[in-house]
């Protein structure tokens, strides 16, 4: 359900090898770092923790740096 509104509300440009992807170590790390240390989220990618913070002040320049990367 996610993938398709992304599709539809990206005109279809949605793939599943855009953005940076992260290997499952990386995910793993983070998980367990949140298990000894928990916290309400977790960005186990640097630039997911920015975008959330560009989204609360310039949700318009967010969605262009997402842009950005999906190419």
């Amino acid at each position: 359900m996610v993938a398709e509104v992304a599709d539809r509300d990206s005109g279809g440009r949605q793939g599943g090898g855009s953005g940076p992807q992260q290997s499952a170590e990386a995910v793993a790390r983070a998980i367990v770092k949140c298990a000894q240390r928990p916290r309400p989220e977790v960005y186990p990618y640097r630039l997911a923790r920015a975008l959330v913070w560009i989204n609360a002040l310039s949700p318009s320049l967010a969605d262009r740096v997402v842009a950005r990367m999906q190419r």
